[in-house]
């Protein structure tokens, strides 16, 4: 059986704590068919000494300044040579040494270009993921450290756009699994080790991505505004309102988040949190 060729793309900035464990990962898998390409947005710490200590053992590497992390993603679909792309986080690990091979190798992939599984948490040992639909996905995204990409895809959708700072990932998907032509397949398997651990010192809010959405969600699907499949697009629309001095319109889509959808006392909950944080209790929060 004809093993195709997978590109794993690490792109990076100041990880040298964490990267090694990570390039480790991918060079030990069973799979034969790997090509690693690191892409580091100029890194100031003792990333790129790592890096170079693999030599040619990693396939393509550059170091530039880039315009953040889905910039340097975009990267790396350019560089890669494989049929299939797949982006490991520079602090995350694949679950272990075979599952390129366990994705790959006897399995009958058909025409699927998107093949996704799941991602284990590193802090509880939780998996996270499942099998989606289009709505399903609406509520809740496929982490990308999950996913497997046909390179074709990206010639149909495009590359990831720029305009979302922290969600360019969620669109993409989003845009994938709207085209019903481009077909998916669900594995079983656990793909990748995810760092949650420690997480972010800020609450950082996507509101282009989450405007945007709402708009398409509500004009072009015809999803009620008022639907539970918008909770979080409601919610995250409103506080973005609210900062902005929008109150009472931005007020109305929070409530509304807050009384309807699956987690009603979680998005009650974050907004008071999110409020702790606007008086400078607590986290931080950023608006981008």
């Amino acid at each position: 059986m004809h093993q195709p060729s997978v590109s794993v793309i690490i792109v990076v900035y100041n990880a040298e704590r964490t990267l090694k464990a990570s390039i480790d990962s991918v060079l030990r898998q069973s799979y034969d068919n790997v090509e690693l390409v690191v892409i580091d947005g100029s890194s100031t710490d003792d990333t790129i000494n790592i890096i170079a200590s693999y030599g040619d053992r990693i396939g393509y590497f550059t170091s530039e300044k880039d315009k953040g992390i889905y910039d340097a993603m975009n990267k790396g679909i350019v560089a890669a040579k494989g049929d299939w792309l797949y982006f490991l986080g520079s602090d995350d690990e694949l679950k272990n040494t075979t599952v390129i091979s366990d994705v790959f190798e006897n399995r009958e992939l058909g025409k699927n270009e998107f093949v996704y599984g799941n991602i284990r948490l590193r802090s509880n040992n939780n998996v996270l993921g499942g099998s989606r639909t289009y709505k399903e996905l609406i509520e809740k995204n496929i982490s990308h450290q999950a996913i497997f990409y046909h390179k074709d895809i990206f010639r149909k959708t495009g590359p990831y756009d720029l305009k979302y700072k922290v969600l360019a990932d969620y669109d993409q998907n989003l845009k994938i699994f709207r085209d019903e032509a481009i077909e998916k397949l669900f594995v079983p398997l656990d793909i990748c080790l995810f760092n949650d651990k420690g997480g972010a010192s800020n609450i950082t809010i996507d509101s282009s991505f989450f405007s945007d959405k709402l708009n398409y969600f509500t004009t072009v699907d015809h999803i009620s505004t008022g639907s539970p499949m918008l909770q979080q697009y409601n919610f995250y629309h409103g506080i973005v309102l609210l900062m902005r001095d929008k109150k009472l319109k931005g007020l109305s889509f929070c409530i509304r988040a807050m009384v309807s959808g699956k987690r009603k006392m979680f998005y009650s909950l974050l907004f008071c949190k999110l409020l702790l944080a606007y008086v400078g209790i607590g986290k931080k929060m950023k608006i981008v």
